[in-house]
């Protein structure tokens, strides 16, 4: 095993940590619907945030030939820590027989959410000037410039149709950022 694969390694148990939350946390919500009133930004957010894992997941990829040291690693861990708490926020907890407003809860975990969904885009966002020299404002930096707009959108304001927008706006466009990320010759 080598540095590269010895790193990854707790970066994918903390990615995977956050997409079972999500999933089993989905699960609950589809298995409890009669008793769960549904928000169309709270759905729209567990769908961006699974694809968004998902995709963290595969730019470490980008980290292979990365010298690695211990503060670097910590520096990398912050982005997979900071999405699992966004995860765990977004989802509640499991219903049993209680009604779930899913717009109640969006609204009262709002400025942790999308101030830790700040920070997350903020630190992934450096990793790539920081550790592959890529420019700030490069394709993959007009992605995260575009998704951290919207994100101090969301903490800044607490207007239902803002996020209802927003987050239909993020799931629309993940195909395309992802395009722009991951499209050899485009953005990596």
């Amino acid at each position: 095993m080598d540095l590269f694969e010895f790193v990854t390694v707790v970066i994918s148990m903390i990615l995977a940590l956050a997409l079972g939350q999500l999933l089993s946390g989905a699960a609950a919500l589809v298995k409890n619907r009669a008793r769960v009133s549904g928000f169309l930004a709270h759905s729209c957010w567990l769908a961006f945030l699974f694809f968004l894992a998902i995709s963290l997941w595969w730019s470490q990829w980008d980290f292979r030939d990365t010298q690695w040291t211990f503060p670097l690693f910590c520096y990398v861990l912050l982005g997979p820590t900071m999405l699992y708490f966004v995860v765990v926020l977004l989802v509640p907890d499991d219903p049993g027989g209680r009604e779930v407003d899913l717009e109640l809860h969006f609204f009262s975990i709002r400025p942790v959410f999308f101030l830790l969904a700040l920070g997350f885009v903020l630190v992934t966002w450096a990793d790539g000037p920081l550790i592959r020299g890529q420019p700030v404002l490069g394709s993959v930096g007009l992605v995260n410039l575009f998704s951290s707009t919207l994100i101090l959108g969301g903490l800044i304001t607490k207007n239902r149709r803002y996020h209802v927008l927003t987050s239909v706006a993020l799931c629309a466009t993940f195909p395309v950022m992802m395009l722009i990320r991951f499209m050899p010759g485009i953005g990596g």
